[in-house]
């Protein structure tokens, strides 16, 4: 008799209830700008001014953000943008997206095998190796890149 496989093999390769929380994970109230335009005006105006200075040759270097700062901006535009888009879904989604990481962090840290010999201790002295490496890496690539603001 075949061995019914065990949750982290369905994880790995089959349809089940997962599939259905990706859906409304994705999933976003179909919601016209009327019901966000009053917040968020005033923001995507003043984004626009700011593209609009990266996008002229001669504001450019002279009162245009600076790429990161733009990249700021952007985002806490997406962020607020979702925020009135569907409020009540943000810390479950924020939640959602952590585990996920979590768990495609574990599955490229170890394999199928590994997973059931590792303990939680020696899987978080691991992810603290590996957090403190990557931060001595980013570390010394901003060295190497010159002075930061």
């Amino acid at each position: 008799m075949a061995e019914e496989p065990d949750r982290l093999t369905r994880m790995a390769g089959e349809e089940s209830a997962a599939t259905a929380g990706e859906r409304a994970y994705y999933r976003l109230p179909a919601q016209g700008w009327q019901s966000v335009w009053p917040v968020l005006e005033p923001r995507l105006r003043e984004l626009r001014a700011r593209l609009d200075a990266v996008l002229d040759d001669r504001q450019r270097d002279a009162g245009a953000p600076t790429p990161a700062e733009l990249a700021l901006e952007l985002g806490g535009a997406v962020t607020a943008l979702f925020e009135q888009l569907a409020p009540e879904e943000r810390d479950l989604r924020d939640v959602v997206t952590t585990l996920r990481t979590a768990l495609a962090l574990c599955w490229d840290m170890y394999s199928y095998q590994e997973a059931g010999r590792v303990t939680v201790r020696a899987h978080m002295e691991r992810l603290q190796s590996d957090i403190e490496g990557f931060e001595a890496r980013l570390e010394q690539v901003q060295e190497a890149s010159g002075p930061q603001p």
